[in-house]
Protein backbone atom coordinates (compact mmCIF):
# COMPACT_ATOMS: atom_id res chain seq x y z
CA UNK A 1 0.00 0.00 0.00
CA UNK A 2 1.54 3.31 -1.12
CA UNK A 3 1.23 6.51 0.92
CA UNK A 4 0.57 9.72 -1.01
CA UNK A 5 1.19 13.39 -0.33
CA UNK A 6 -1.21 15.36 -2.49
CA UNK A 7 -0.46 18.91 -3.51
CA UNK A 8 -1.93 21.95 -5.22
CA UNK A 9 -2.83 20.22 -8.50
CA UNK A 10 -4.60 17.31 -6.80
CA UNK A 11 -5.91 17.97 -3.32
CA UNK A 12 -7.64 14.67 -2.57
CA UNK A 13 -8.62 11.37 -4.20
CA UNK A 14 -11.23 8.70 -3.43
CA UNK A 15 -12.56 5.48 -4.92
CA UNK A 16 -11.05 3.50 -7.81
CA UNK A 17 -9.26 4.45 -11.03
CA UNK A 18 -7.12 2.35 -13.35
CA UNK A 19 -6.86 -0.61 -11.03
CA UNK A 20 -5.98 1.47 -7.94
CA UNK A 21 -8.12 2.49 -4.98
CA UNK A 22 -7.51 5.88 -3.35
CA UNK A 23 -8.54 6.65 0.21
CA UNK A 24 -7.36 8.26 3.46
CA UNK A 25 -6.87 7.16 7.05
CA UNK A 26 -5.40 8.74 10.20
CA UNK A 27 -1.93 8.65 8.64
CA UNK A 28 -2.87 10.47 5.43
CA UNK A 29 -3.78 9.61 1.85
CA UNK A 30 -2.92 6.20 0.43
CA UNK A 31 -3.41 4.05 -2.67
CA UNK A 32 -3.83 0.29 -2.85
CA UNK A 33 -4.44 -2.17 -5.64
CA UNK A 34 -8.07 -2.76 -6.47
CA UNK A 35 -9.04 -6.38 -5.93
CA UNK A 36 -12.33 -7.53 -7.40
CA UNK A 37 -13.71 -10.16 -5.05
CA UNK A 38 -15.38 -13.32 -6.21
CA UNK A 39 -19.13 -12.76 -6.28
CA UNK A 40 -20.70 -15.64 -4.38
CA UNK A 41 -24.43 -15.69 -4.89
CA UNK A 42 -25.40 -15.90 -1.23
CA UNK A 43 -29.02 -15.64 -0.18
CA UNK A 44 -28.43 -12.22 1.39
CA UNK A 45 -26.67 -10.90 -1.74
CA UNK A 46 -29.42 -12.21 -3.98
CA UNK A 47 -32.14 -10.64 -1.83
CA UNK A 48 -30.32 -7.27 -1.79
CA UNK A 49 -30.04 -7.26 -5.58
CA UNK A 50 -33.68 -8.27 -5.95
CA UNK A 51 -34.69 -5.35 -3.69
CA UNK A 52 -32.75 -2.83 -5.79
CA UNK A 53 -34.19 -4.25 -9.00
CA UNK A 54 -37.72 -4.15 -7.58
CA UNK A 55 -37.34 -0.51 -6.51
CA UNK A 56 -35.97 0.49 -9.90
CA UNK A 57 -38.88 -1.25 -11.62
CA UNK A 58 -41.42 0.45 -9.36
CA UNK A 59 -39.79 3.82 -10.05
CA UNK A 60 -40.10 3.34 -13.81
CA UNK A 61 -43.41 1.53 -14.06
CA UNK A 62 -45.49 2.06 -10.92
CA UNK A 63 -44.88 5.58 -9.62
CA UNK A 64 -46.84 8.38 -11.22
CA UNK A 65 -45.16 11.34 -12.87
CA UNK A 66 -46.22 13.48 -9.92
CA UNK A 67 -44.68 11.06 -7.42
CA UNK A 68 -41.38 10.97 -9.30
CA UNK A 69 -41.38 14.78 -9.43
CA UNK A 70 -41.90 14.89 -5.65
CA UNK A 71 -38.91 12.60 -5.06
CA UNK A 72 -36.80 14.79 -7.35
CA UNK A 73 -37.87 17.85 -5.34
CA UNK A 74 -36.96 16.06 -2.09
CA UNK A 75 -33.48 15.31 -3.45
CA UNK A 76 -33.01 18.91 -4.57
CA UNK A 77 -33.85 20.29 -1.14
CA UNK A 78 -31.72 17.75 0.77
CA UNK A 79 -28.16 17.67 -0.61
CA UNK A 80 -25.82 14.99 0.73
CA UNK A 81 -22.15 15.19 1.65
CA UNK A 82 -19.76 13.07 -0.44
CA UNK A 83 -16.45 11.48 0.65
CA UNK A 84 -14.63 14.81 0.11
CA UNK A 85 -17.07 16.72 2.30
CA UNK A 86 -18.61 18.42 -0.74
CA UNK A 87 -22.36 18.93 -1.16
CA UNK A 88 -24.03 16.83 -3.88
CA UNK A 89 -27.60 16.56 -5.17
CA UNK A 90 -28.92 13.03 -5.61
CA UNK A 91 -31.25 12.10 -8.43
CA UNK A 92 -34.88 11.40 -7.62
CA UNK A 93 -34.30 7.68 -8.19
CA UNK A 94 -31.27 7.64 -5.88
CA UNK A 95 -33.07 9.22 -2.93
CA UNK A 96 -36.15 7.05 -3.54
CA UNK A 97 -34.00 3.90 -3.43
CA UNK A 98 -32.01 5.13 -0.43
CA UNK A 99 -35.08 5.93 1.66
CA UNK A 100 -36.91 2.71 0.85
CA UNK A 101 -33.80 0.56 1.28
CA UNK A 102 -33.30 2.03 4.75
CA UNK A 103 -36.95 1.59 5.67
CA UNK A 104 -37.02 -2.04 4.57
CA UNK A 105 -33.76 -2.84 6.40
CA UNK A 106 -35.37 -1.37 9.50
CA UNK A 107 -38.45 -3.57 9.06
CA UNK A 108 -40.71 -0.74 7.86
CA UNK A 109 -43.15 -0.59 4.95
CA UNK A 110 -42.29 0.56 1.43
CA UNK A 111 -43.42 4.07 0.57
CA UNK A 112 -44.26 5.40 -2.88
CA UNK A 113 -44.69 9.01 -1.72
CA UNK A 114 -41.66 10.89 -0.40
CA UNK A 115 -41.42 12.08 3.21
CA UNK A 116 -41.55 15.76 4.03
CA UNK A 117 -37.83 15.95 4.84
CA UNK A 118 -34.67 13.96 5.56
CA UNK A 119 -34.35 14.72 9.25
CA UNK A 120 -32.46 12.13 11.32
CA UNK A 121 -30.69 12.11 14.66
CA UNK A 122 -27.11 10.84 15.08
CA UNK A 123 -25.16 9.11 17.81
CA UNK A 124 -22.42 11.10 19.54
CA UNK A 125 -20.53 8.18 21.13
CA UNK A 126 -20.27 4.40 20.78
CA UNK A 127 -18.27 1.74 22.64
CA UNK A 128 -18.47 -2.04 22.30
CA UNK A 129 -17.51 -4.96 24.57
CA UNK A 130 -17.72 -8.72 23.89
CA UNK A 131 -18.04 -11.50 26.47
CA UNK A 132 -17.17 -15.06 25.45
CA UNK A 133 -18.98 -16.66 28.39
CA UNK A 134 -22.25 -14.91 27.58
CA UNK A 135 -21.63 -14.67 23.83
CA UNK A 136 -22.77 -11.06 24.21
CA UNK A 137 -21.64 -8.00 22.26
CA UNK A 138 -22.75 -4.99 24.24
CA UNK A 139 -23.09 -1.56 22.66
CA UNK A 140 -23.01 1.50 24.91
CA UNK A 141 -24.06 4.69 23.17
CA UNK A 142 -25.28 8.24 23.57
CA UNK A 143 -27.74 9.82 23.40
CA UNK A 144 -30.00 7.28 25.05
CA UNK A 145 -32.72 6.27 24.59
CA UNK A 146 -33.26 6.83 20.89
CA UNK A 147 -36.30 8.81 19.83
CA UNK A 148 -39.50 6.84 19.27
CA UNK A 149 -39.23 7.30 15.49
CA UNK A 150 -35.61 6.08 15.31
CA UNK A 151 -34.06 2.63 15.05
CA UNK A 152 -30.43 1.52 15.07
CA UNK A 153 -29.02 -0.53 12.19
CA UNK A 154 -26.07 -2.84 12.91
CA UNK A 155 -23.15 -4.03 10.79
CA UNK A 156 -20.27 -6.12 12.13
CA UNK A 157 -17.13 -7.89 10.99
CA UNK A 158 -16.28 -11.56 11.47
CA UNK A 159 -13.34 -12.19 13.84
CA UNK A 160 -10.31 -10.31 12.49
CA UNK A 161 -6.59 -10.52 13.20
CA UNK A 162 -5.17 -7.81 15.44
CA UNK A 163 -2.75 -6.79 12.73
CA UNK A 164 -5.58 -5.74 10.42
CA UNK A 165 -6.30 -2.00 10.63
CA UNK A 166 -8.62 -1.70 7.61
CA UNK A 167 -12.04 -3.20 8.37
CA UNK A 168 -14.42 -1.56 5.93
CA UNK A 169 -14.62 -4.46 3.45
CA UNK A 170 -15.57 -6.91 6.20
CA UNK A 171 -18.73 -5.32 7.62
CA UNK A 172 -21.93 -7.29 7.02
CA UNK A 173 -25.45 -6.18 7.88
CA UNK A 174 -26.85 -7.88 10.98
CA UNK A 175 -30.25 -6.26 11.48
CA UNK A 176 -32.08 -3.38 13.13
CA UNK A 177 -33.18 -2.58 16.65
CA UNK A 178 -36.60 -1.78 18.02
CA UNK A 179 -37.59 1.87 18.15
CA UNK A 180 -36.59 4.00 21.14
CA UNK A 181 -33.66 1.69 21.95
CA UNK A 182 -31.90 2.37 25.26
CA UNK A 183 -28.22 1.92 26.05
CA UNK A 184 -26.69 -0.58 26.67
CA UNK A 185 -27.86 -2.98 23.96
CA UNK A 186 -26.69 -6.54 23.25
CA UNK A 187 -26.28 -7.66 19.62
CA UNK A 188 -24.53 -10.93 20.46
CA UNK A 189 -27.39 -13.11 19.21
CA UNK A 190 -27.43 -11.29 15.86
CA UNK A 191 -23.66 -11.67 15.52
CA UNK A 192 -23.66 -15.38 16.41
CA UNK A 193 -26.53 -16.01 13.99
CA UNK A 194 -24.41 -14.47 11.21
CA UNK A 195 -20.92 -15.73 12.04
CA UNK A 196 -21.12 -18.43 14.76
CA UNK A 197 -19.63 -18.34 18.25
CA UNK A 198 -16.63 -16.09 18.89
CA UNK A 199 -13.57 -17.02 20.93
CA UNK A 200 -11.40 -15.38 23.57
CA UNK A 201 -9.10 -12.69 22.22
CA UNK A 202 -10.74 -12.34 18.82
CA UNK A 203 -11.16 -8.82 17.43
CA UNK A 204 -14.64 -7.72 16.31
CA UNK A 205 -15.63 -4.47 14.60
CA UNK A 206 -19.11 -2.96 14.85
CA UNK A 207 -20.64 -0.17 12.77
CA UNK A 208 -24.00 1.47 13.47
CA UNK A 209 -26.26 4.03 11.87
CA UNK A 210 -29.57 5.49 12.97
CA UNK A 211 -32.54 5.50 10.62
CA UNK A 212 -35.60 7.70 11.01
CA UNK A 213 -38.54 5.39 10.30
CA UNK A 214 -40.72 8.35 9.28
CA UNK A 215 -38.32 9.86 6.75
CA UNK A 216 -36.14 6.91 5.71
CA UNK A 217 -33.07 9.07 6.32
CA UNK A 218 -29.94 7.51 7.80
CA UNK A 219 -27.26 9.09 9.96
CA UNK A 220 -23.53 8.99 9.50
CA UNK A 221 -21.92 5.80 10.77
CA UNK A 222 -20.05 5.30 14.03
CA UNK A 223 -17.64 2.38 14.40
CA UNK A 224 -16.00 0.71 17.37
CA UNK A 225 -13.76 -2.32 17.84
CA UNK A 226 -13.29 -4.66 20.77
CA UNK A 227 -11.36 -7.77 21.80
CA UNK A 228 -13.49 -10.63 23.10
CA UNK A 229 -12.93 -11.08 26.84
CA UNK A 230 -13.84 -13.89 29.20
Amino acid sequence: MAKLKLGAMLGDARNAMGGMVFSKNQFGAYARQKVSPVQPRSIKQTLARMLLQDLATRWANTLTTAQRASWIALASSNPVTDVFGDSQILTGLQIYVRCNRNLMKAGQDYRANPPANQDVDALTALTVAASVAAQSITLTFTPTPLEADHKMMYWATPPLSHGRAYHENFYKFLGASAAALASPSDIGALWVNRYGAFQLGQQIGVKVRLVNVDTGAESAALTATCEAAA
